[in-house]
């Protein structure tokens, strides 16, 4: 493998390569969610009788959840009390899943250089599935975001992230090697679970980052500052391997599941939306 001059290097200093296939988390990575979550966590505070918070405030605390939001607004509460509160936040986000939801600066250009470059992508998160796959219809109906490859959300596999499962059957959906995939997110759970899965951990430090948290701290291989920086980092990895056999396997999966429409083994689910 020629290694070009400049090319990214991972946290241990190999060079970062050309992956198959990038995954990326939804909420504050592949999307600003934000502004929805915390309209929904708003109608919830006043329907609860709080005062509203603002979003300067609320933001950080998005990657928490949607009972992070109620609490910062609403204070903790017994869990009957906050399980209710939860279902409303649920149902008021549910019917406002993508009003201002857009995607962030650069990532439509990154997208479109994947596409081009015949690197596929695909969205593992720990929100419901059904609601990831609302905000994607919602972003694709905008004209902002063509269909990705596989969408994994909570619900499809036995645990949400740190746990690995849903970045691994993301890539077997898709037909592609885990140390072949980037996986890219905003908390350190994201990182976490990439490296347990084998693939480049990449942090995305433009997201939900709550003040004093450094994602320097998170051992990722790389950190990118923007959807800009992570364009950047993906023309100048290093060349793949030679190609195989099993690269032919893997194009042979990926041209099978791009005719279907979801993963056979994805279940509905409504505990989290991050």
């Amino acid at each position: 493998m020629t290694v070009r001059a400049g090319s990214p290097r991972d946290r241990v200093g190999r060079p970062i390569q050309v992956p198959d296939l990038i995954l990326f988390d939804l909420d504050g990575t592949l999307a600003d969610t934000a502004p929805d979550l915390i309209a929904a966590a708003n109608e919830v505070t006043i329907e609860f009788g709080g005062k509203p918070g603002s979003a300067s405030d609320l933001r950080p605390l998005v990657g928490q959840g949607g009972r992070a939001l109620l609490n910062a607004t609403l204070g903790p509460v017994s869990t009957d009390v906050e399980a209710r509160r939860v279902a409303r936040f649920l149902a008021r986000y549910a019917a406002r899943i993508c009003v201002a939801t857009r995607l962030f600066d650069g990532m439509p250009t990154l997208l479109s250089s994947l596409r081009e470059s015949g690197c596929h992508w695909g969205i593992v998160s720990n929100k419901p599935h059904p609601m990831c796959e609302s905000v994607v219809a919602g972003l694709r109906d905008r004209g902002q975001l063509d269909r990705p490859l596989v969408t994994i959300g909570a619900g499809a596999t036995r645990a949400a992230k740190p746990d690995p499962a849903g970045l691994l059957l993301a890539a077997s959906c898709a037909g592609a090697a885990p140390q072949r995939c980037w996986y890219v997110g905003d908390d350190e759970r994201d990182i976490v679970a990439a490296r347990r899965a084998g693939m480049t951990a990449i942090a995305a430090a433009w997201g939900y980052i709550p003040p004093g948290t450094s994602p320097a701290a998170w051992e990722a291989d790389f950190i990118a500052d923007s959807p800009a920086h992570l364009h950047a980092v993906f023309e100048a990895a290093a060349p793949p391997p030679l190609s195989s056999g099993a690269d032919s396997q893997v194009a042979g999966a990926r041209s099978l599941y791009t005719s279907t429409t979801r993963p056979a083994t994805l279940r509905d689910h409504d505990e989290s939306t991050r």
